[in-house]
């Protein structure tokens, strides 16, 4: 979809939005013996390759977490983002929600939205928004496969 806006100098500019998602497993906030799980075990379970994983006292955080990522991408549409993700989690629905089950974790998505601003021949700036608008669709297949949803919006 093209995004240029026409501003009241006359001029064109295009403002940006980038937008990436993962898949996040790790343990409730609440709960110090389920942080320290084995990543590996999500694989073992899920038989999904993570894109990252973090074990706990690695050095990098305190919890161990699991992670399923999307590359950033150009895109003002969230709702495409998001099916994307949830393409690749889908066929392993039932693994995924055992290994949160057997192993006392939870799972969701975190989206990143980047808002890029443009500026005018006037100089006068122009913001970009996103569509932070989820279909019904989306909103079940989240629902369907019990995720929390997070969103995480920045401009520059």
């Amino acid at each position: 979809m093209d995004r240029r806006v026409r501003t009241s100098t006359g001029s064109v500019v295009q403002p940006r939005c980038v937008q990436s998602a993962y898949l996040l497993v790790a343990a409730r906030p609440d709960d110090d013996l389920a942080s320290r799980f084995d990543p590996a075990e999500v694989t073992r379970i899920t038989g999904i390759t993570p894109s990252r994983t973090q074990r706990a006292g690695s050095g990098v955080g305190s919890q161990s977490a699991w992670a399923v990522d999307i590359s950033s991408r150009a895109e003002f549409g969230t709702d495409a983002v998001l099916g994307e993700l949830l393409d690749i989690i889908e066929p392993y629905a039932d693994r995924l929600r055992h290994a949160c089950e057997s192993l006392g974790l939870v799972a969701g998505i975190n989206v990143f939205i980047e808002l890029t601003s443009d500026r005018d021949a006037a100089n006068h700036l122009v913001l970009a928004f996103p569509e932070l608008q989820l279909s019904a669709e989306t909103l079940r297949r989240l629902s369907d496969l019990g995720l929390w949803l997070s969103c995480h919006q920045f401009a520059s």
